[in-house]
């Protein structure tokens, strides 16, 4: 695709019409309705007893907390591909649909190892006094990873990628319905790559813990938005290693 084609997207004299405000605002009360229905039905499973939940809860969990943790994340790009897509004509409802479809799918994979692991942890840490001395260990090793990974090439390199959804569009943009999946299945696999280490937190956790989610949604956001995006992954990094250090002191 040619970067003359989304010229009217960022070009100054771009002014989308009403319509598209009106559909923009559809799109993101959709993903916002999405994202509190995900949270209100962790609201109502998190009291469950997760070191002995059988693995579908377990996998219901994963996959609801991807959901209320990582769709906020993501709506920026969404946007901006719908805004892209209908630039360009074309069924935009059809492909919008199937770039969320995409980016969950390539989530819901993740969901499947964390519940896999997760469900290996409570095996391992099934007596009571087991449970605590390797839940904290599992916890501090969880944040010392976090913490080395958001300092990484690989790391800041897609968080760079996930901060310029016209920039990603712009390179990579492929028409058509099955052009909307690999382009979201790419973007998807981005993401995981920017944010696998601060989900395995919650693994390090042992149990879904909402205050946590709410933080590490809360960083995540920060990170692909707000100013200085970068600096507040990489200040991140250092703290959660200092915390992981500090668990590891605890232990001793």
């Amino acid at each position: 695709m040619s970067t003359a084609a989304l010229a009217p997207v960022a070009g100054p004299g771009a002014r989308p019409s009403a319509r598209w405000w009106w559909d923009r605002g559809i799109l993101l009360g959709g993903l916002l309705a999405a994202t509190l229905l995900a949270w209100r039905q962790l609201l109502r499973l998190h009291t469950h007893a997760h070191h002995e939940a059988a693995f579908p809860l377990l996998l219901l969990l994963w996959s609801l907390m991807t959901v209320a943790m990582m769709l906020p994340a993501a709506s920026p790009m969404i946007v901006t591909f719908a805004a892209v897509s209908r630039r360009n004509g074309g069924p935009v409802l059809l492909r919008t649909a199937l770039f969320i479809t995409a980016y969950l799918g390539v989530w819901s994979l993740v969901s499947i190892g964390g519940a896999l692991a997760q469900a290996g942890m409570n095996a391992v840490t099934a007596s009571a006094h087991q449970n605590k001395l390797s839940g904290q260990l599992c916890f501090a090793i969880a944040l010392l990873g976090a913490g080395l990974w958001q300092l990484t090439p690989l790391k800041q390199a897609c968080l760079r990628r996930c901060r310029t959804p016209l920039g990603f569009l712009i390179t990579e943009w492929r028409p058509g319905a099955s052009g909307a999946l690999l382009l979201d299945a790419q973007h998807g696999t981005e993401c995981v790559l920017c944010c696998w280490a601060l989900m395995a937190v919650m693994l390090g956790l042992g149990s879904m813990s909402l205050p946590a989610m709410a933080i590490l949604t809360g960083l995540m956001i920060a990170e692909k938005v707000a100013p200085g995006g970068h600096r507040i992954s990489r200040g991140s990094g250092y703290a959660l290693m200092a915390w992981g250090g500090w668990q590891l002191v605890m232990l001793g």
